[in-house]
């Protein structure tokens, strides 16, 4: 029944100032809450980024060996197509 009847300007103080007081209350540890899960997630997140750059860098080395061998094969090739067409225009 209580609720239905507006607040008196006492008890509207009264409230805020309550509201005050537990803001106040609470805000440092709110902090201390939010510096120790930032302090806990920093490690893992470090080592999540430390793997991306490894996976990366072992990525970068495989596609620049892949490009080497492909590279070397088909130079091969091409000496092989040569030789060939030498020999042919010999024999001719």
């Amino acid at each position: 029944m209580s609720s239905l009847l507006p607040a008196s300007r006492r008890e509207q103080e009264l409230a805020d100032q309550a509201k005050q007081v537990a803001q106040e209350k609470v805000q440092p540890v709110l902090q201390q809450v939010a510096g120790e899960v930032g302090d806990n997630l920093r490690e893992p997140a470090q080592q999540a980024a430390e793997s991306v750059k490894a996976t990366a860098q072992d990525a970068k080395d495989t596609v620049a060996d892949e490009g080497r061998s492909a590279a070397q094969d088909v130079s091969g090739r091409a000496q092989h197509a040569t030789g060939t067409v030498r020999s042919s225009t010999n024999g001719s």
